[in-house]
């Protein structure tokens, strides 16, 4: 086997494939070493599936006018291209599935000791109080509510910007903005089991004048059962995700400036919820603020970071003859097409 067929085996796989085989394989072996477990389905899987079905009802809803008397060639190119779509996303996808076998593995690893009274004190020596506590005086239920309503935008805000793109036949600017999100959650499972954390809700509950909850009005507390069904992994403080991936989508919604004829209004559209999901995750107790720091430190890396791998990867496969994403941009986007 010669170095140009090597080298094209290796590059017809794309980064995020890359990325995503390197994290499964790590932890893979501290699976076999601590006898950890294996989940294949759990609720935090549901709102990738979600997304994914989505896509794929709106490729045969906008599809659908055409394909009455249709030929057999183009309910071909309709399976084709439904087909290039579900391997699109499918790295996001099995991104949550790689999050959902993460849950034990920070017990397995370090036991029940966490690091949260060493971020604690990061924070009071920051702001010479403890944040979570200075908040809890500004509670109002109304805002409570708002403040879960934001929060539980993490999974919808990537969504819309990947979804926009990839209606739009943007395949290229897409999988920019997916190899961000991928290298921002697998440096983020990282960090959740180097620096395994639960947060101010668990570590400060005494100190709250109500402890486990605050008062909302009718969302909060539907909001929080939820999301402790999500939460698989309990110690995923470090960095905060949250932060990190919402961050990264702010970031390329101002890059990509010609998405509409307004330049940048998805960037204006979404910075009030974007913000306010940072805010969300000191006011509703889930973040110490250096996790916040840190996840805008990740962002910022990821989203300079992406763009080179993908520019450097382009030039590697075009040298051995494989189709850029731009050059199948046509099929995928086709999807969406109605010609």
């Amino acid at each position: 086997m010669t170095a140009t067929t090597l080298k094209r085996l290796f590059f017809r796989l794309r980064p995020e494939d890359w990325v995503l085989l390197a994290f499964v394989t790590l932890f893979a072996i501290f699976l076999a070493i601590f006898r950890g477990s294996l989940y294949l389905y759990h609720s935090s899987v549901r709102s990738p599936m979600y997304v994914l079905g989505f896509m794929v009802v709106l490729n045969l809803v906008v599809r659908a006018p055409g394909l009455f008397g249709a030929s057999k060639t183009t309910l071909l190119q309709m399976a084709r291209s439904t087909g290039a779509m579900l391997r699109d996303w499918l790295p996001f996808i099995l991104c949550f599935l790689v999050y959902e076998n993460f849950h034990d593995m920070t017990n397995l690893i370090h036991g029940p000791e966490t690091v949260d009274r060493w971020l604690a004190q990061i924070d009071q020596w920051i702001f010479g109080v403890q944040p979570t506590l200075w908040l809890q005086a500004h509670t109002h239920p109304l805002l409570t509510d708002y403040m879960s309503f934001a929060y539980s935008l993490y999974i919808a805000i990537p969504a819309t910007l990947a979804g926009i793109l990839y209606v739009k036949g943007r395949i290229a600017d897409f999988r920019e903005v997916m190899l961000g999100l991928l290298l921002a959650f697998y440096i983020g499972f990282a960090g959740y089991i180097l620096v395994p954390a639960v947060g101010p809700r668990a570590i400060l509950d005494i100190r709250f004048e109500n402890p486990m909850y605050l008062n909302g009005i009718t969302f909060y507390r539907s909001f929080s059962a939820m999301w402790n069904d999500l939460q698989s992994f309990q110690r995923d403080c470090f960095p905060s995700l949250h932060i990190g991936i919402s961050s990264v989508i702010l970031f390329f919604s101002y890059k990509f400036a010609d998405l509409f004829r307004v330049r940048r209004i998805l960037f204006w559209v979404m910075l009030p919820f974007v913000v306010s999901l940072w805010v969300a995750t000191i006011y509703l107790r889930y973040h110490w603020v250096i996790d916040v720091i840190a996840g805008w430190s990740l962002a910022a890396f990821c989203f300079w970071f992406a763009p080179k791998i993908e520019a450097y990867w382009g030039r590697q496969r075009r040298s051995v003859g494989i189709p850029l994403a731009t050059d199948r941009g046509a099929t995928a986007a086709g999807a969406f097409s109605t010609r």
